[in-house]
């Protein structure tokens, strides 16, 4: 829970950490960082410039809680969906840099919270790859084990089928991904692994194509709830880099660069997941 004490104690430390220079005197950003050394100040009185200062290098609960304490607090600090859509517009310098803090930190502490295992295996798991030497499709791939004990909490691919319906309906059914699902034992365990994979054709990748298929993961991204939604940020980032490194013959490197530089927001939520899976997830 958010009070006086802990925010003062907080701006105190950062204020420590931080100290104002004599060439910075006449900040009043930092004139009243100084002055918190020496007396209390209620939070609802301080410049807009600092309440935001303070929220931005909280948690993502407690930055919702802190915004609902009083209607000036809620006014003067944006939401996560007024943060999403300054960052799906293209802001820029240190407003674009303290908003994508913010939300990465609220999608790291939502990724930590996730009750339901599967869905952290499924992005623990999830690659895009060859999926043989000689292979004529680049394949978005990822699996999970079943727990029979509550098989009605699964995460059963349908977002990858719906990536795959968008990217047919988006191209007029000039592109058709080939989508399975499937269920295997393991060698000498009796433990169900779910498969699901994605399988595009090499000579169907050219910057529009490329294209058309980013934007159709960023449209379900955008209309999921879900933590599923992780999956389609971080199977779309795992894509942009294999082409990157692979690049088919109908596509150039730039042209995968620009492709991508159309949904920011999609691929600074996969950079996100990328990182969370890669330092977090055992």
């Amino acid at each position: 829970m958010i009070n006086d004490a802990t925010i003062r104690l907080m701006m105190l430390s950062q204020a420590a950490s931080n100290p104002p220079s004599t060439s910075s005197n006449n900040n009043p950003v930092l004139h009243n960082i100084t002055k918190l050394q020496n007396e209390s100040v209620e939070f609802i009185n301080l410049p807009t410039e600092l309440k935001q200062k303070i929220a931005f290098n909280l948690d993502g609960y407690s930055y919702s809680n802190l915004r609902l304490t009083t209607k000036e607090v809620y006014n003067k600090i944006p939401s996560f969906q007024e943060i999403l859509l300054q960052l799906k517009n293209g802001c820029s310098g240190e407003t674009k840099e303290k908003y994508l803090k913010m939300y990465g930190t609220s999608v790291m502490q939502i990724l930590g919270n996730e009750h339901k295992r599967d869905v952290i295996q499924c992005l623990k798991f999830a690659s895009v790859e060859k999926r043989y030497i000689n292979s004529d499709s680049i394949t978005i791939h990822t699996k999970y084990r079943l727990d029979k004990s509550t098989p009605e909490t699964h995460w059963n691919g349908d977002i990858l089928a719906r990536c795959k319906h968008e990217i047919v309906e988006s191209s007029n059914n000039q592109l058709t991904p080939n989508i399975l699902i499937m269920q295997f034992k393991e060698p000498f365990s009796s433990a169900e692994n779910r498969v699901i994979t994605l399988d595009i054709k090499d000579k169907d990748f050219n910057y529009l194509n490329l294209t058309l298929i980013f934007k159709a993961f960023n449209k379900i991204l955008n209309e999921e709830r879900s933590s599923d939604r992780f999956l389609v940020a971080l199977n779309a980032f795992q894509l942009k880099n294999h082409l990157y490194h692979n690049p088919p013959k109908g596509i150039t490197k730039d042209e995968i660069l620009l492709c991508a530089s159309h949904y920011p927001f999609l691929f600074s939520m996969g950079v996100i997941v990328a990182g969370y899976i890669k330092n977090y997830v055992k």
